[in-house]
């Protein structure tokens, strides 16, 4: 209907006339429908929207990848300016979330899948698919179970070794039982009852703490004692005391890693420990060299000072782990005696620094005998839902086989411990 008066055509849109048979007549071409206003106002739209959310992830992880590993990860930085320190502690951040990176990329392909693009889809997808497998693969070997990588397969000789429930007495002298495990300085009474809680549920022969306190030793210490024939414990700056208990006899005192390292890195104390391990009628006790570490952690503050010291920190524990006249190590070579190092290590165990344990002949007890990812930081707040990083480790030197490593239930504290248990490799 078109009304006069102005020249204007103001037309009113009739329905469709019924057909033959009663029915409306489909609508015209170009007249909008329901599902054509919601493909163009809503899904198009949002699919333009996933593919750049897709490059956006994919892209980030990929760069933040390819810099983690391509950054030279050993430069001295005692003398390097702001930039040099910041890049570098960036690369360090980068390698250590390489997993979550590769979260990231694998989001963005999933939002590539629903997006719209056509060649640019198609690039997101493989630019994320190679981001996620590149962050995957140092984390890819754990996640087969230890029976299946001994070569045993599921109920083999390697599970046969290894029980599947925590001992009730104390271990046979020919293997040990190691605990470590970050306690969280401070006054938390509830802590130190769930830490005896885990030490009588586990029994360990061994027990190494970190972040031990005057708190701790007045709550702890006495309880500790009663189901400890050893323990030590050495308040030390700051968060960075530390305790040792066992109930193995120690070939000599509990004693201390010289707390100042060639270029003075080491200001924390690392304590020590040498054990007997017992072995066939024939052979005599394999001396092991138990060591608790607790190093830096790299905080950006202060000019990047503390990450500074970490690196230094690292670098000296290599240099000693190679041996140097009047070292403690040389007393324990390849074949005589076996090294361990367990405790905070404050880095990933892929990262480049960790590569300095590796060539040292030290391996990753998690990665030979553990499962998952095997992540114990951090436990606090929201972010124990989050995916972790595993800072506590365990490291193995010389005539050690371990047999299980696995990571304990929460304590409270803001780290989870790692149980692992060692024995005779002959």
């Amino acid at each position: 209907m078109t009304t006069g008066g102005s020249g204007s055509d103001n037309t009113v849109a009739k329905p469709p006339a019924p057909s033959s048979d009663g029915e409306p007549k489909p609508a015209q071409a170009g007249t909008p429908t329901g599902a054509s206003w919601l493909s163009r106002q809503i899904i198009q739209p949002g699919r333009r929207i996933s593919l750049s959310l897709a490059w956006l992830s994919t892209f980030g992880a990929t760069v933040s990848i390819v810099f983690g590993r391509l950054w030279p990860q050993m430069l001295d930085l005692t003398h390097a300016g702001f930039f040099v320190r910041f890049m570098s502690w960036l690369a360090m951040l980068a390698r250590t979330f390489e997993f979550h990176a590769a979260l990231a990329a694998g989001a963005g392909v999933i939002l590539a899948t629903l997006g719209k693009g056509g060649m640019r889809r198609r690039a997101a997808i493989a630019v994320g698919l190679f981001a996620s497998a590149w962050g995957l693969a140092p984390e890819a070997w754990t996640a087969i179970p230890p029976d299946w990588r001994s070569g045993g397969g599921p109920g083999g000789t390697a599970a046969a070794s290894r029980p599947t429930t925590p001992s009730l007495s104390p271990s046979p002298r020919d293997q040990i039982v190691l605990v470590t495990a970050n306690v969280l300085v401070g006054d938390r009474p509830r802590l130190a009852k769930r830490l005896l809680a885990m030490v009588d549920e586990e029994k360990p022969d061994v027990l190494l703490l970190q972040e031990w306190d005057e708190h701790w030793a007045r709550r702890a210490e006495p309880e500790l004692r009663k189901r400890f024939s050893h323990v030590q414990g050495l308040i030390g700056p700051g968060a960075f005391g530390q305790a040792v208990c066992t109930n193995i006899e120690p070939s000599g005192p509990i004693k201390l890693y010289p707390p100042f390292g060639p270029r003075g890195a080491w200001m924390t104390p690392q304590m020590r420990l040498i054990l007997p391990l017992a072995g066939p009628e024939s052979r005599p006790p394999l001396n092991v060299l138990i060591q608790n570490i607790h190093l830096l952690s790299p905080s950006w503050q202060n000019n990047f000072d503390q990450f500074v010291h970490q690196r230094e920190e690292v670098r000296d524990l290599g240099i000693w782990l190679e041996g140097r006249p009047g070292d403690e190590a040389r007393h324990l070579p390849e074949g005589d005696g076996a090294l361990v190092l367990a405790g905070d290590f404050n880095m990933h165990p892929t990262s480049a620094y960790a590569q300095i344990l590796r060539d040292a002949g030290l391996r990753d007890a998690h990665r030979e005998a553990g499962f998952g990812r095997g992540t114990t930081w951090p436990r606090v707040s929201r972010l124990r839902y989050a995916p972790g990083i595993r800072l506590d480790q365990v490291w193995v030197r010389g005539g050690l086989r371990v047999v299980e490593c696995r990571t304990l239930a929460d304590i409270g504290s803001d780290h989870r411990p790692v149980l692992v248990r060692l024995r005779r490799a002959d």
